[in-house]
């Protein structure tokens, strides 16, 4: 999927607005403020519609929280210079976010919207890449196909969760059948936050199977470790630990240390990078 333009219109801050996109890289500056996020969530919005042709999988809808709010003056007294009594703060509809670009090669134009403050956001105007998205994932499941890679991160990105939800406990654990689809990589795409406890049960699994080989590695895991390992500076080598239920890392000068007792800015890019490369080899 590549997104080339977006159009906002009454979305979080923005009243009207449209943005062109370079068709490789985009960096996106500004002040604090300005709607660096917001852009930010307008293309979750946009990507999400993606996951509308995929059953069983999250897309992501227009908030009620995200729907532009309008202060209007209530003036009490027709007083010359009078300050007015009351402010109230009014939802600006319709809410919209359109898009264009190219899908698995086809170019296509979509849109979503939230019409009012009891409705739910549509997915009229978004058809064309409904269908196209259930199209593919049947297609998936029956030959190669390319899959677009979609996925979204906040920027509170690192979903702390407690350490023993990111350890791996029974069998039950690396053995759902669900990891075995290329679907898979889908899962939490248009959640902001990293699913470290997905990752951790992935490399389990992928550690698994290479024991199984007699340590040939599925080339999957291979890419994803050795992407994960060279992403943090004086990281040598990355492993499951069966018995501790913990993904390792061992450092330089450090020796071998869990994911959970890295820094936050280890783990912050450890499980980033490890989740990019996790969609991308699916």
């Amino acid at each position: 999927m590549r997104i080339d333009y977006l159009s906002v219109h009454n979305f979080k801050g923005f009243t009207d607005l449209e943005f062109s996109f370079h068709p490789q890289f985009n960096l996106v500056v500004g002040d604090n403020g300005t709607g660096k996020t917001s852009l930010l969530d307008a293309l979750s919005v946009a990507a999400g519609g993606w996951f509308l042709g995929l059953s069983g999988y999250d897309t992501r809808h227009i908030r009620p929280s995200e729907v532009r709010l309008a202060v209007v003056e209530q003036i009490a007294s027709a007083t010359p210079g009078q300050v007015p009594a009351v402010l109230t703060w009014e939802s600006q509809y319709p809410c919209e976010v359109k898009a264009g670009g190219e899908v698995v090669g086809e170019r296509i134009n979509w849109s979503r919207s939230l019409i009012g403050p009891n409705g739910r956001t549509t997915y009229r105007d978004a058809r064309q890449l409904k269908d196209l998205a259930a199209r593919t994932s049947e297609a998936a499941r029956s030959r190669p196909v390319e899959l677009p890679l979609i996925a979204n991160y906040g920027t509170g990105r690192l979903w702390d969760v407690p350490r023993e939800q990111a350890q791996v406990h029974t069998e039950e654990d690396i053995t759902d059948k669900g990891q075995l689809s290329r679907l898979a990589g889908y899962r939490n795409s248009v959640d902001p936050r990293l699913s470290v406890a997905g990752l951790v049960r992935w490399i389990a699994r992928q550690s698994w199977i290479t024991y199984q080989q007699r340590g040939a590695e599925p080339p999957a895991f291979a890419a994803v470790r050795s992407a994960i390992v060279q992403c943090i500076e004086g990281a040598e080598a990355l492993f499951f630990d069966a018995s501790f239920g913990e993904v390792i890392i061992r450092m330089a000068g450090q020796g071998a240390q869990p994911f959970n007792n890295l820094s936050d800015g280890q783990r912050t890019m450890l499980a980033l990078v490890g989740d990019i490369a996790f969609k991308a080899a699916s």
